[in-house]
């Protein structure tokens, strides 16, 4: 028999608008963010559709995307703050790797090259190197 997926309630869910979500490559976890200004990550229990929140941190405005590393080490967000941040889960540590002129509307990692890029609404893509923390190109 098919599980039912038609009903799954977020225990502690953020107070405004989903902007994004996405699970954890080698876990049970979904990661979320939200307009209330957080990123969430939510451990996820299927078997029972039960969920509890076991890492929360905020920008100052809404956040309108999130990633996750494929080792599931560090979470990279950016929103209405104009901020391009970091948390690392293995060191529970916040980082703003910088910003832009404008709010930023995406992130996308690329673990291959330990690199994430950054789009923003001043029309510009940025792109950070995750180990040195520092924007190393800006395109217009």
């Amino acid at each position: 028999a098919a599980q039912d997926f038609s009903q799954f309630l977020l225990k502690n869910p953020p107070t405004d608008g989903i902007t994004n979500i996405q699970f954890c490559n080698k876990s049970n976890g979904l990661i979320v963010s939200s307009w209330d200004k957080s990123v969430n990550v939510y451990e996820i229990d299927i078997n029972n559709k039960e969920s509890k929140k076991v890492v929360s941190y905020e920008h100052t405005r809404g956040v309108l995307d999130c990633v996750i590393s494929k080792d599931d080490s560090k979470i990279f967000s950016a929103g209405c703050d104009k901020n391009v941040s970091m948390f690392d889960l293995t060191k529970n540590q916040y980082i703003i790797l910088g910003m832009h002129a404008e709010p930023v509307r995406c992130v996308e990692y690329c673990d291959t090259n330990n690199l994430l890029v950054s789009g923003s609404w001043d029309s510009t893509l940025k792109l950070w190197d995750i180990k040195s923390s520092k924007n190393i190109n800006t395109i217009n």
